[in-house]
């Protein structure tokens, strides 16, 4: 008798603790067993148990988002010339390479989701992203004799050259199919893992001028001054596709306000097609000025990574007496792409004869992006 009197005083203790959650505050917290032993007994800021409940305010229905990015992207490996410099006695020479800068440039990415409410709380989502910029430089010298330039791309665009001008310009198209579900892990903070698919299309158009001043040798007694011009054209294009997975996080600092994380990777499998074009001087003839054009092209399949992150502030509320739920965030965004430039600089062959036979050499260079990033989704 004494082994079940013990067992019905333990089962009364259980179920009194069970129930016992919050009604001290004066809240209608009536649960079933069943679902408070389900759920942990701590409330998140939006006064619902976690674990358990979607991070969103709006439990069903579709969603739009709209994103305004203002990037600036940067590509290894595009250097348009070597800058040389030396004093007027000719005892001090300083060398530094030139880069093209490129601008800061507003972009856009749109999306469209559905949250599944019936369904554990997943949600499909798929956006697109669309980002243009752009890069120039703009170099001369009117004394040559104190500054000039080594063209970095190929010795056929001159061995010096006086003036420089160059431009590379960037059109980047992501598509992204995720799944995903949104809760809290704790009373404060919200969790959103997904997976699911990315396409891309990088193009890059790159084009670089050059003008210099060169002495021919006419006859063991006599030279020829005369100016030449020199370019450089090429498109280094990019079409993938694969799987990315990552994770957003949403701290709480109250109802309303807190500090927003993402990370994310992906792996791609697509195709480069190259292509470069060296409009230059014949230089083992002994004419300087002879032109001599040049072509090459490579078309190869690579598996290519991609990581992106994102910090910032959000913002969050109910409208229409919680009939609609918006969010806003705004941050700092980073997207990294290893390995995105395929174009090649190129040398002589060890063959100098009549002809000029070019060799690359390899510019292989990471893209990056980065910038402000203020997304805004609606809950219908």
């Amino acid at each position: 008798m004494s082994n079940i009197k013990m067992f019905s005083i333990l089962l009364a203790l259980i179920s009194t603790s069970l129930f016992a959650d919050e009604n001290t505050e004066g809240e209608d917290t009536t649960y079933t067993t069943r679902s408070t032993l389900m759920a942990i007994t701590e409330k998140n800021v939006h006064r619902t148990l976690g674990g358990k409940n979607p991070a969103h305010l709006r439990s069903n229905g579709p969603f739009i988002t709209a994103d305004f990015l203002y990037w600036k992207a940067g590509i290894d490996g595009l250097e348009i010339a070597t800058r040389n410099r030396i004093n007027t006695t000719s005892t001090f020479l300083r060398t530094k390479e030139l880069n093209l800068n490129a601008e800061w440039r507003p972009g856009l990415r749109l999306g469209f989701g559905w949250l599944f409410g019936n369904y554990d709380q997943w949600d499909l989502h798929a956006n697109w992203t669309c980002f243009y910029d752009k890069a120039t430089i703009r170099r001369g010298s009117r004394t040559s004799l104190v500054q000039t330039y080594t063209p970095s791309w190929s010795p056929i665009l001159g061995p010096l050259v006086t003036r420089i001008h160059g431009a590379w310009n960037l059109h980047y198209n992501v598509l992204d199919l995720s799944v995903g579900r949104n809760y809290f892990i704790s009373r404060k903070v919200a969790l959103r893992p997904h997976v699911g698919l990315r396409g891309v299309w990088i193009n890059l158009d790159y084009q670089a001028h050059y003008t210099s001043t060169l002495t021919a040798l006419t006859s063991p007694s006599n030279d020829a001054t005369s100016a030449s011009s020199t370019a450089f054209k090429a498109t280094n294009d990019f079409e993938g596709i694969g799987v990315r997975s990552g994770a957003d996080l949403m701290w709480h600092f109250s109802n309303h306000f807190g500090i927003s994380s993402k990370f994310s990777a992906a792996l791609l499998y697509g195709h480069f097609d190259v292509d470069e074009t060296f409009y230059g001087i014949n230089l083992a003839d002994g004419i300087p000025l002879n032109p001599l054009t040049e072509k090459y092209s490579n078309n190869l399949d690579r598996v290519r990574v991609n990581i992106e992150a994102f910090l910032g502030l959000f913002f969050e509320t109910r409208l229409a007496n919680g009939k609609y739920h918006f969010t806003l965030h705004a941050g700092y965004e980073l997207s990294e792409w290893f390995q995105q430039n395929q174009l090649s600089a190129f040398n002589f062959s060890a063959d100098t004869g009549s002809a000029i036979f070019l060799i690359p050499t390899g510019k292989d260079g990471d893209l990056g992006l980065q910038g402000l990033t203020i997304s805004a989704c609606f809950n219908f």
